[in-house]
């Protein structure tokens, strides 16, 4: 609604719209209050859209619009190329799933202050129990993320060939992967930590807590629902799919289910519900 009112309005910066927003707003249902204070939580990410509406400000934008609080353009989409239907999407397709894609993804973060942390679950810190079907669980990181654990770090030629999933596992010393103690990876689509039956994160502490909490991973400061709108393919290449994936493993997604429903479809993506471990 904001972005609407921005293009078909007589605006040139995006703050120039906020003293118009109205005191309320109803969306599909939904009323937002002081919707103005909200919107400029994410003016960051409509920033793009200044440069389509008004090309003359494309030499003056802003520096890592895109970028999170360490910098960090890939977690936040920023130089990137977007594919529709094997094809590359017009940039203003590309630049709304990249909007779409930081909106909810930030959304989702804030939810973890309500679930996650109060109720001290660790489920996402460990790996799969001795009897699960899975041999290991995930953890995809960042390149700088990935230096926040002391772990042993596995980046070579034969590792950035293939992910984690690939049907012939990545061996390390004639042996898979997911057989060895935790370790980081670098895989053709990025980083990640692996942890395998019965370990867990090397910073999880004995008594169950994040000894580097207030540092922790992107991936760390939501519940187990994540914006797939856009999915990392290659290097600065991702597919539009307009997705919400829900892990099932997490106890707040089976009791939360209908309410991640009805937010997917408020946001006119769909839903996915799939397990990490069993």
């Amino acid at each position: 609604m904001a972005l609407l009112l921005y293009l078909t309005g007589p605006y040139k910066r995006l703050e120039e719209l906020l003293p118009d927003m109205p005191d309320e707003l109803e969306v599909a249902s939904i009323t937002y209050h002081t919707p103005a204070k909200i919107l400029t939580n994410f003016l960051k990410f409509l920033k793009i859209f200044e440069t389509i509406k008004h090309p003359e400000l494309q030499d003056n934008k802003e520096k890592n619009l895109f970028s999170n609080s360490k910098g960090n353009k890939n977690n936040a989409l920023a130089d990137i190329t977007v594919m529709t239907n094997s094809e590359e999407a017009d940039p203003f397709d590309a630049a709304t799933a990249r909007v779409k894609h930081n909106v909810i993804d930030t959304e989702l973060e804030s939810i973890n202050s309500f679930l996650c942390a109060p109720c001290k679950c660790t489920l996402c810190c460990t790996g799969p129990s001795k009897n699960a079907v899975q041999d290991f669980f995930e953890i995809p990181l960042s390149s700088e993320e990935a230096t926040l654990f002391k772990l042993p770090v596995h980046d070579s030629d034969e590792s950035k060939k293939t992910d984690a999933y690939a049907e012939n596992s990545l061996k390390i010393n004639g042996k898979p992967f997911y057989s060895l103690p935790p370790a980081l990876y670098h895989w053709k689509n990025g980083w990640s930590m692996i942890l395998t039956r019965e370990s867990s994160c090397p910073a999880l502490s004995s008594q169950g807590a994040c000894t580097i909490y207030s540092s922790r991973p992107r991936v760390c400061r939501k519940p187990q629902v994540f914006a797939a709108i856009l999915e990392h393919q290659q290097a600065d290449t991702y597919t539009f799919k307009n997705s919400l994936v829900a892990v099932w493993d997490c106890p707040y997604v089976r009791e939360l289910k209908q309410l991640i429903t009805d937010y997917a479809a408020h946001n006119e993506t769909d839903i996915i519900f799939r397990e990490n471990k069993s």
